[in-house]
């Protein structure tokens, strides 16, 4: 009888984490509306809005999380022999942990340098690899499993360049 082990990802906990404390700072902004404490700007109620906001971000997360890792492990075992599966598994936990740490490391050093450095830092290279995707996708056909099963997947499944043959056919003609 073998048994079957799902790895959740560290990262759903942190969805769940930004979730559960969301629920908590929103609750106690709740709590305080009728009564607001005496400080500065305290009709904003702000707990109101971090926690909605909080809520808002682990739920996108933890559904982010729980749909993309999961596809990059499947495309992982599908385009690696399975005699090497174990050592690319390991090399892609290794890379993501490393790139974790030095994201980390880098975004202190860039908030030493001014607070909101790091913030915009990350937005831009969020925007320009976003950018990216379809130039370095161009070429990807759509799924692993076509390479993997040969010819015979191959045929059964419709390309977007397949489809696109006969429009530019008429186009070229007119």
């Amino acid at each position: 009888m073998s048994e079957k082990h799902n790895i959740i990802p560290v990262w759903f906990f942190v969805g769940v984490l930004f979730l559960v404390y969301g629920v908590l700072i929103l609750g106690s902004g709740l709590a305080e509306w009728s009564h607001p404490p005496g400080t500065v700007l305290a009709e904003l109620h702000a707990p109101v809005w971090w926690g909605a906001l909080l809520i808002a971000l682990g739920t996108v997360e933890a559904i982010g999380v729980a749909a993309t890792i999961p596809a990059a492990q499947s495309l992982l075992s599908q385009l690696v022999h399975p005699d090497a599966l174990g050592r690319a598994q390991g090399i892609f936990t290794t890379a993501e942990s490393a790139m974790i740490a030095v994201g980390a490391a880098v975004s202190g050093y860039l908030f030493t340098i001014y607070h909101w450095l790091p913030f915009v830092s990350a937005a831009v290279l969020a925007i320009a690899l976003t950018a990216l995707l379809p130039r370095l996708w161009r070429d990807v056909e759509g799924r692993a499993s076509v390479a993997a099963a040969g010819e015979r997947a191959a045929t059964a499944m419709s390309s977007a360049r397949q489809l696109a043959g006969p429009v530019a056919e008429v186009t070229a003609n007119a």
